[in-house]
Order: C-alpha cells, then sequence, then structure tokens
C-alpha cells in the first residue's frame, strides 16, 4: 500500500509517497554541496565515480553511516528523491550501495525506503528544501558545505544576500562572510574542505582590518600559513592578528618557524594590553586622539553640537574613570 502525504516548501504542499526504489534506479544529485565539491576535483564524473570519492573523501560519513545502517537493519529515516536523483540522502545512498556489494544479504540492500516527490518543483523550492533540511534543519551540512551551497546560490542562481539569509536563518553580514570565505579558499587552491573553518575565522578577523591597510596581501600570507598546518586549529586564528601585529613574533612565526603558541607568547609579553578587549579599544581611542587634527577638530565642534558633545562625554568618563581609580589626571 503506498502512502500519501506532502512536505510544506515555500509555503507549498509538495506531495510525495513512501516507496522502496531500486538503489540501481537512483542517481546522486550534482548539486548537492558534497557531492559539488568532489565534481570540481574531479571533473565530469560518472555515479560510479561519484560514489567512489564519496566512500574514500566522505569516509567520516559515509562509513559511519555503512555500520550504523548495517547495525540498525536499515533507514530510520526515509531519503528524498526527486526525478529520480537523490535532492537529500546522497551519503545513505552511498552507504546502501556499498552494503549491497560487501554484505551476505544482497537483496535486503537493493532497495531503499524513499520519499519520492510527485510534485513538480521549481529551482527555489528545490534550494528551500535543501537549505530547511540541511542548514536550518538537524542534519546540518559542515560549514564549508553551507557556505558552497549560498555561494551556488548567489553566483549561479542569482540570489540576493537578504534572499540567501531569509532562506538560510543566517545573518546577511554571516552570509557575506561564508560566501567571501569559500571564495578565497577555492582561489588559494585548497582541497581540503576541513580547512574551511580557519578561512571563516579568518573572514571575521576583524582585528587584521588596521594590517590589511599597509599590507592587502596580509590575507594570502596568512593562508600560506594555514596550508602549511602552522596553525594549530580554526579557534586559534582569532588570535592571529595577534602575532601579526607584532614584528619581532611575526618574523619568528614566518621566517624562523616558531610554534604558533611561542610566537603568540612572544607578542603578548611584547604588549600585554593587546589580547585585552578593553585595554584594546583604549589604545584605539588613543591612536584616533594621537592622529586628529585639532584644527579640523575645532572647525567640526564649533558648527555640530553633537560632535561636541560626544568629546566633552568621552573627556567627562575618562575624569571620572581617573578619579575612581585614584589616578593623576
Amino acid at each position: 500500500m503506498v502512502e500519501d502525504s506532502y512536505l510544506t516548501v515555500a509555503g507549498r504542499n509538495i506531495v510525495f509517497e513512501i516507496e522502496s526504489v531500486k538503489i540501481s534506479d537512483l542517481e546522486y544529485y550534482p548539486q548537492n554541496p558534497r557531492i559539488n565539491s568532489l565534481l570540481e576535483q574531479y571533473g565530469n564524473a560518472s555515479q560510479e565515480e561519484i560514489q567512489k570519492a564519496m566512500w574514500e573523501n566522505l569516509e567520516y560519513i559515509t562509513h559511519d553511516l555503512y555500520q550504523d545502517i548495517k547495525k540498525n537493519g536499515g533507514l530510520q529515516e526515509e531519503i528524498i528523491v526527486y526525478n529520480q536523483q537523490v535532492l537529500e540522502g546522497n551519503c545513505r545512498l552511498c552507504a546502501y550501495r556499498y552494503l549491497s556489494k560487501n554484505e551476505p544479504e544482497v537483496t535486503k540492500w537493493q532497495k531503499i525506503r524513499c520519499k519520492v516527490i510527485k510534485s513538480d518543483l521549481n529551482d527555489k523550492e528545490i534550494n528551500t528544501l535543501l537549505c530547511q533540511q540541511h542548514i536550518k534543519g538537524k542534519k546540518n551540512w559542515d560549514p564549508f558545505e553551507k557556505a558552497a551551497y549560498m555561494f551556488r546560490m548567489k553566483e549561479k542562481d542569482g540570489y540576493s544576500f537578504e534572499e540567501i539569509a531569509e532562506l538560510t536563518n543566517i545573518s546577511k553580514n554571516d552570509v557575506k562572510k561564508h560566501i567571501s570565505a569559500y571564495e578565497f579558499m577555492k582561489s588559494e587552491g585548497v582541497p581540503d574542505i576541513k580547512k574551511f573553518s580557519y578561512y571563516l575565522e579568518l573572514e571575521k578577523n576583524q582585528n587584521l582590518s588596521s594590517i590589511k591597510k599597509s599590507e592587502p596581501d596580509i590575507k594570502k600570507k596568512i593562508s600560506l600559513m594555514i596550508q602549511e598546518d602552522r596553525i594549530p586549529d580554526a579557534q586559534a586564528m582569532r588570535k592571529v592578528h595577534i602575532i601579526y601585529s607584532d614584528k619581532k613574533a611575526r618574523a619568528k612565526f614566518e621566517k624562523s618557524g616558531e610554534d604558533f603558541d611561542i610566537a603568540l607568547g612572544i607578542a603578548k609579553s611584547r604588549n600585554p594590553s593587546i589580547d585585552d578587549t578593553f585595554y584594546r579599544k583604549i589604545d584605539e581611542v588613543a591612536n584616533l586622539l594621537r592622529d586628529a587634527s585639532p584644527e579640523q577638530i575645532r572647525l567640526e565642534v564649533e558648527e555640530d553640537n553633537h560632535k561636541k558633545h560626544k568629546i566633552k562625554n568621552l573627556a567627562k568618563h575618562l575624569k571620572n574613570l581617573c578619579r575612581n581609580i585614584e589616578l593623576d589626571f
């Protein structure tokens, strides 16, 4: 007996039926970011080549699924199929195909339970469905896969940043950072998708902005350190500016091959306030005041009471702080 039901996608009820489908009748969905990244590496690959690449390159997913499905005797949740292509569940299909090759109960693994979509879908509905499943939902893609899909929506499907933000439930600013990090990583020719988190943190690190003004290629230099495994993990990227802001620490790290943590320690010992947000902000304000033109500021405060109030307010708070900590002003 066929079970009728529906999925709600972009405000429309999409009809599907639950069926057991021969695994030989199904195809991997080429726009799935996991598969698309493999296709970029291997070119116009056949279904068999995609399957082999998924098994070998995504072993942390496909091998675990193989064991879980074997242990449970089947799927806990159906894959989603549209026009014979697996929109959602490509790794599970890969696991099933290897089970059918390797396990004694061959016939058991030759069919897989599917939600077979019967309604016609447009590209936006497919994007919405995948975002619901993998970005908003419980079956999250990893950061690289999310960024790859956002990039495709922006560059190939013509979505605006605002539209992608709405579909993914991610802020517009974060969408921009994901796409920018993805583009930069690809331009650097980095094949290891596990490195994407490093590039995302690099994109998020606003403290590199002042260095970038005088050294526009700073990101490429840091990228080289990422590729050479000189930076221990993605979280360390949040402190990479500390090393690159100190000439001695940077020279030790880049030229002498010093360990990241040791170089970081050198930078902190030479400027203890650099890793403290409060004192770093004080340094920023002090630099602004040092570089300000008194003549220009005088003209501005004479014409704008709001600007005058801001400067007087700064002076008031500074005097109060100095008085409270018993520091001569």
